[in-house]
């Protein structure tokens, strides 16, 4: 008498298969859901991202003080795009400079950085001590 082997399960080149085609097309329904709106939480998440750095850039540049001389930095020249990229004085105390639509002022000891993209506003305000989405400037 011979003996018929009954197969069972899947073998494991299938199960890989498997898992391939469900990974390919679960990738392409998360690319197609709301592309538009993917694409603005990004340029949202960068402004953040870059009114975060050039703030904490002017902080430091501000609390910088020369070690000869015991002066300071003063807002006129850290709120200056070419004075935070420049090894002078402390720096560069950020790399590649300010992005184009990024604003940095100053009023009293406040400092205020914000960028606006498409209709949301990102920014920082030292008294704050945080990055915010907010519907204006910094004043």
């Amino acid at each position: 008498m011979s003996r018929i082997k009954v197969r069972c399960g899947f073998s494991v080149i299938e199960l890989v298969v498997t898992i391939a085609v469900v990974a390919i097309i679960s990738a392409a329904v998360i690319v197609g859901i709301a592309p538009a709106k993917r694409i603005s939480d990004a340029r949202d998440s960068k402004a953040r991202q870059d009114v975060h750095e050039v703030a904490s850039s002017v902080e430091t540049c501000l609390a910088y003080t020369d070690p000869t001389t015991g002066a300071g930095n003063l807002a006129d020249y850290c709120g200056v795009s070419a004075n935070l990229t420049s090894s002078l004085q402390g720096g560069p105390y950020i790399r590649g400079g300010l992005p184009p639509d990024l604003v940095v002022s100053f009023s009293g000891s406040t400092v205020c950085v914000w960028e606006t993209v498409e209709t949301s506003t990102w920014k920082y305000s030292s008294n704050v001590g945080q990055v915010e989405l907010g519907t204006e400037s910094c004043p």
